[in-house]
């Protein structure tokens, strides 16, 4: 066998590669009898979980009753004091817009940032009334 190992680094990495294969093998085998022992079913599929055992109580009731959510339509009539960006599943919708429009409207919004102008506004609220015009 020394001899063998002697003769080049070609042999060593030829019998690295036997070595290798062979404990890929045999971890594949071991994976496959694992798989093998688990427990199934007639149709193959997995087993069902064990029964609950009879000493565990029932789950608690929850301790506040659910309240079934309004449609947004109805929460924003109620809600008329809020900004409509600001209510939930509101759909923000600008007005019909041309591109050239959209473009100026930007250019200006770009104008009024940079100018400080725009501190405390938003650019929904500004292209609605911009749009518009």
């Amino acid at each position: 066998m020394q001899r063998f190992l002697r003769r080049g680094r070609a042999n060593r990495i030829a019998i690295c590669a036997l070595f290798l294969g062979l404990a890929a093998d045999f971890g594949y085998a071991a994976a496959a009898r694992a798989q093998e022992d688990q427990p199934r079913t007639e149709n193959g599929t997995a087993p069902l979980p064990p029964t609950r055992p009879s000493a565990l109580t029932a789950p608690a009731a929850p301790a506040a009753p659910v309240v079934p959510r309004q449609p947004p339509d109805q929460q924003a009539t109620e809600d008329s004091s809020i900004p409509a960006w600001q209510q939930p599943g509101k759909l923000l919708q600008l007005p019909p817009y041309t591109r050239p429009r959209m473009h100026e409207c930007a250019l200006q919004w770009q104008k009024m940032k940079a100018s400080g102008a725009a501190t405390g506004k938003i650019w929904f609220t500004f292209a609605q009334s911009c749009l518009v015009r």
